[in-house]
């Protein structure tokens, strides 16, 4: 089975302390299109991906602290996954919710 993995996009401002908001540009330049602190994976769903691999799924992540904001939705259409994960913690969790609703819309056979 096609498994899509994902974490919800996020602006830095969504990051980022506000006071240091206005230094987000240089930071970006160190972690990709995102801010500094996307530099680290989504290790969770990569262990998540290994295991579901050996299992014999074929697997892909897209990481929202560095991929662009529709990355997520592009990729079902293009590899028309059987099932889509997200993983969220509480600070992106308003993002996730919204990227969940927005899958559930336009792809309501999705698991």
């Amino acid at each position: 089975m096609k498994v899509l993995l994902a974490t919800p996009p996020q602006p830095a401002s969504a990051i980022l302390p506000r006071r240091y908001q206005a230094f987000s540009g240089p930071l970006k330049l160190l972690g990709g299109n995102r801010s500094i602190l996307g530099i680290q994976p989504p290790y969770g769903l990569m262990y998540l991906a290994a295991y579901l691999r050996q299992a014999g799924h074929e697997v892909s992540i897209v990481d929202g602290l560095r991929a662009a904001p529709d990355e997520v939705m592009t990729r079902i259409q293009r590899e028309r996954p059987g099932v889509v994960g997200l993983s969220c913690v509480t600070w992106n969790w308003s993002e996730g919710r919204r990227l969940a609703q927005t899958i559930r819309a336009h792809h309501p056979d999705l698991t």
